[in-house]
């Protein structure tokens, strides 16, 4: 939408200061998924009184920030909005809740530091070999598919040779040079960091994508895809004891973080990484061919998978290379997905999201854990 049909959607919001004071005059196109929202947002600037939105406003600006401010804030901010509402019997010790906002502030700063403690130069270096082992296993799988066509085949190889794996932490750190922390003011920090980070992701617009970016901080314990980037990303955390040790047999270490990496790795080719190609930075090219329709099902060659190449059903065969599969049952809700942070806009160009949803996808059901029916 341009600028112009976003002012008119809602003429009672001066669009033209809010972008001047957020660094973005120049700002022609904006992505509005909802403009229905919008719509109802002017209706009510038009409908209420300056009175009831300042008050409205002050409201929100305090509930937001109960969290960062003192004791009587902090506790009547849990006893509702967690305690009651959520039914959570005990708040976090101060210092869990102070760590976490440090990540998610400054992450790559505490990362550096984590790192240095925790992930010597080694364990990347096993973990990277760990991963060209997998893949490697999934490319002989792909190449002695029967069902799947020489085209599908080829493409998909493409894909799988075009992925990139992060492994630990970034290749270059964050500078957060122009972000100011003042001891004594903590809510003045959170807020500076809040115009910081906003800022950042604001200065991409334009540029172009910047593919060593992560969505996650070195600490965290998770993994994820990313389908706009065609890469994998497994931060220092969830590299390490229990779930990981280069010091003991090889064999655990398979079948946990192997696990998790074949996981990840099929990702690239379900029902939603088939979507994008070899060299994703945004397109939608389908990365199967319409002669291979058992290719969308591409996650049962898994190679971490005890499961055979075809359903698992009593008397099974392998289906042939034009087939059409049932339907699936919808993917029940992953109790595993504990992502925090979004990954890195994979767009670029004069244009802002009013509402984009992240391009990262963590640990989720998958085909290739809990049967093809």
């Amino acid at each position: 939408m341009h600028r112009a049909e976003m002012q008119a959607l809602t003429p009672s919001f001066r669009w033209d200061d809010y972008l001047r004071a957020i660094g973005q005059p120049a700002l022609d196109d904006v992505n509005v998924t909802e403009p229905e929202f919008y719509k109802q947002v002017e209706k009510t600037l038009a409908g209420e009184s300056l009175d009831d939105l300042k008050t409205y406003l002050r409201w929100q600006l305090a509930h937001n920030r109960a969290r960062y401010l003192s004791s009587p804030f902090v506790n009547e901010s849990f006893d509702f909005f967690s305690a009651y509402l959520r039914g959570v019997k005990e708040q976090q010790p101060r210092w869990k809740r102070c760590v976490s906002w440090v990540d998610r502030d400054v992450g790559e700063a505490l990362g550096q530091v984590f790192v240095r403690k925790a992930f010597p130069p080694d364990r990347k270096a096993s973990t990277v070999e760990m991963v060209r082992q997998i893949e490697a296993a999934m490319e002989q799988r792909i190449k002695d598919l029967p069902w799947m066509g020489a085209a599908t085949k080829e493409q998909a190889l493409a894909k799988l040779h075009g992925m990139a794996n992060k492994i630990g932490y970034p290749d270059h750190w964050r500078d957060y040079t122009a972000l100011e922390v003042r001891r004594g003011d903590f809510v003045g920090d959170v807020d500076r960091a809040v115009r910081f980070e906003s800022r950042r992701q604001l200065d991409k617009i334009g540029k172009p994508v910047d593919k060593g970016e992560w969505g996650m901080t070195p600490p965290t314990v998770n993994a994820y895809y990313n389908a706009l980037m065609n890469d994998m990303n497994f931060p220092a955390g969830v590299l390490l004891p229990p779930l990981y040790d280069p010091t003991i047999d090889a064999a655990p270490n398979y079948g946990n973080t192997g696990t998790t990496i074949g996981h990840e790795l099929t990702h690239g080719f379900d029902d939603e990484g088939r979507q994008f190609d070899a060299h994703s930075t945004g397109s939608t090219r389908s990365s199967t061919t319409s002669n291979s329709t058992a290719s969308s099902h591409w996650a049962r060659t898994s190679p971490t998978s005890a499961a055979p190449s075809w359903p698992c059903r009593p008397g099974a065969t392998p289906p042939p290379t034009s087939v059409s599969l049932p339907p699936r049952a919808s993917p029940p809700t992953s109790a595993s997905s504990s992502a925090s942070r979004s990954g890195p806009a994979a767009t670029s160009g004069r244009r802002a999201s009013a509402s984009t949803p992240s391009p990262t996808r963590t640990r989720r059901w998958s085909t290739a854990s809990t049967g093809w029916w």
